[in-house]
């Protein structure tokens, strides 16, 4: 029930308002802690809940409580002033503690890692203070919670990990030219050339040296429940990685699972899915899994995926979201990022055809676009920013949709610039496959600026001369910002168990 309040008294104003909030007598001892223990810090970050100190270049924060204002123990109300309004302070008390249980959810939510010290540790008790900081440090530093990538692809799912604090020490990939790309940007990783179905638990750790790994995380290819195959009745062989990834859970046991794939596992593979929650669950994992919008993650693109984050006898709160399709300042969310927040300042790419005479698309950093045909230039032409098939005269629609007004609309279209890109897939250089074509020009968008909507850096290398591997690494990988903030979400949740 919530607490009823009485007016404090004008007495008890006045004192509060004497009460310093900041460079306090406990702020100073604590700094003096971090100082000795070498830890570089921030004072007072304009953070939600006005942490005390936030630890630099980890996602780390402190609070400094006294045991009075955070209520720890009811009997610390005294002295004549909160006698005279005891029902007030012990009211007060109870919302300071609860507060602080909010402030704690909601920063555990944005991925950060928060440790409260009491005021009698830090004062009186220096030592525990400084086992218990050394202990943080060990873990965020020297001691990273381990993690393997199964059907790692291009490595999207790994460079969130690595930014989220894992020491992702393998990835396994099937496709030889695939493992390159992944090779060139995680090279202190090891990569498995593996099928998953022929690689077992006990061989990852051989090969490792490691006796456990913390999380097994892994994007199962999940174009049999995709939509988009919906219309192929045909039973897809690489459904089957997922069991096979249940599997490799039970023979290494770790913390935490991570698994991303389309929404369409929850109805086209339900049956496949629920075995494969049945048998975490019945291995002690508590699980958490939904339908998820990376553009309300900050990712530059409306693409919805299916998440699952589960915890060996503990919950993972999924991240939590910073943004949505137009914005809520009453909830802090920014609005999606628009495509011109992306590419518009991108220089204008090279064909295909080009880039090989040029040296190869490498050379050019993959912004690199399809040789298109006259036909597909023309409808181009023939349609405005945010325009789809729907909008093209007949006699430029191909053949097989002159007639017909329904199916997938986005065909044929063009971007626009004050729009969220559309998910994009691994057909963003064909016009046939979505609506992928330049708000401004008569071309698709390039290997580079999909992946920049992808959310991948610049500096992210894709080492391969083929244009259709450059487009699967690009259109099948989950966008690393995405995996950062889930891998967060992982890390904290078990940091917050072991403390």
């Amino acid at each position: 029930m919530k607490p009823s309040f009485e007016k404090p008294t004008k007495e008890v104003s006045e004192r509060m308002k004497k009460v310093k909030s900041k460079d306090t007598s406990l702020e100073k001892a604590m700094e003096a802690i971090l100082r000795e223990l070498g830890l570089e810090y921030e004072k007072h970050p304009n953070l939600f809940g006005k942490p005390d100190f936030r630890i630099k270049n980890k996602k780390v924060l402190i609070f400094c409580d006294s045991s009075f204002w955070h209520g720890r123990r009811e009997k610390e109300v005294s002295g004549k002033a909160f006698k005279k309004n005891r029902n007030f302070w012990t009211n007060k008390l109870i919302e300071n503690r609860r507060r602080d249980q909010r402030t704690n959810k909601t920063l555990r939510k944005e991925s950060w890692s928060v440790h409260r010290f009491w005021d009698a540790d830090i004062l009186k008790k220096p030592d525990k203070v400084k086992n218990r900081l050394k202990r943080m440090a060990a873990n965020e530093a020297n001691e990273k919670l381990t993690a393997i990538d199964l059907c790692c692809g291009a490595g999207g799912l790994t460079l969130g990990l690595k930014r989220a604090g894992f020491n992702v020490v393998a990835g396994v990939e099937i496709n030889q030219e695939i493992s390159k790309t992944y090779e060139a940007n995680h090279p202190t990783t090891m990569v498995i050339v593996r099928d998953i179905r022929e690689i077992t638990g006990k061989e990852i750790l051989e090969l490792t040296g490691l006796e456990k790994i913390d999380l097994v995380a892994g994007c199962p290819p999940c174009q049999g429940f995709s939509s988009l195959t919906s219309k192929y009745k045909r039973k897809d062989p690489r459904n089957d990685l997922v069991t096979e990834m249940a599997r490799i859970v039970e023979e290494l046991r770790p913390e935490m699972v991570m698994m991303e794939n389309v929404p369409g596992i929850t109805h086209r593979g339900k049956r496949m899915l629920n075995k494969f929650v049945a048998r975490l669950e019945k291995n002690g994992y508590v699980v958490n899994m939904g339908v998820l919008q990376m553009a309300d993650y900050g990712v530059p693109q409306s693409r919805r995926r299916f998440v699952l984050l589960a915890g060996k006898r503990f919950f993972i709160e999924f991240p939590r979201r910073t943004n949505c399709r137009g914005g809520d300042k009453i909830k802090e969310l920014k609005p999606w990022l628009k495509l011109e927040d992306i590419i518009r300042n991108m220089k204008r790419p090279v064909t295909l055809s080009d880039a090989i005479q040029k040296g190869g698309p490498e050379k050019f950093n993959w912004h690199v676009v399809g040789d298109l045909k006259e036909i597909s230039k023309k409808r181009l032409e023939a349609l405005k920013p945010g325009d789809n098939r729907a909008s093209l005269p007949k006699e430029l629609r191909p053949k097989c949709h002159v007639n017909i007004e329904k199916g997938f609309i986005n065909v044929y279209g063009r971007l626009s610039w004050e729009q969220v890109s559309p998910t994009i897939t691994s057909g963003f250089t064909k016009p046939a496959m979505g609506r992928f074509g330049h708000p401004d020009e008569l071309r698709t968008i390039s290997v580079r600026e999909a992946a920049s909507i992808q959310s991948f850096p610049m500096s992210y290398e894709f080492k391969t001369d083929f244009i259709k591997v450059a487009c699967n690494l690009v259109g099948n990988a989950l966008p690393p910002k995405f995996a950062e903030k889930a891998g967060r979400a992982c890390f904290n949740a078990f940091s917050s168990i072991r403390y």
